[in-house]
């Protein structure tokens, strides 16, 4: 199913997060919580060929690789906004041949995690079906 970028939470910017990155999301069920995103384990001296491992966006070495990686610029204050929104961005409003791509959320992760997806899967993209809707 597709959802909106700017709207997208929890679990779902999970899956999006795990999609930019290519990690090869999968839905997993466990019996403490409903569902998790798992993805292949990142090449380490302890992984093993195959293994899953839990993901998540709110992860430091996630949302922190992302912003230096991507060169994303972090404002924990929305200057146009009266609410404690973070805006993070990258490119240069001006600059029309590269583009530019801004993203708010509540958190600083939610906010990477948004401006990440928007930037490569656009103002929309797909989750599994049970991820369509999240409280």
């Amino acid at each position: 199913m597709k959802i909106k970028t700017a709207e997208a939470t929890k679990l779902q910017l999970d899956w999006g997060v795990a999609e930019v990155m290519r990690l090869e999301p999968e839905l997993a069920h466990h019996e403490c919580y409903r569902y998790g995103v798992v993805v292949l384990a990142r090449p380490s001296l302890k992984s093993v060929k195959g293994l899953k491992e839990g993901f998540s966006h709110t992860d430091p070495a996630v949302w922190g690789d992302l912003i230096e990686r991507r060169n994303l610029d972090v404002n924990h204050r929305d200057p146009l906004r009266i609410d404690d929104s973070v805006l993070v961005s990258w490119g240069d409003p001006n600059d029309f041949a590269y583009g530019y791509w801004f993203a708010r959320g509540k958190t600083l992760p939610e906010a990477v995690a948004r401006c990440v997806i928007g930037m490569k899967l656009g103002d929309e993209f797909e989750v599994p079906d049970e991820l369509g809707v999240q409280s």
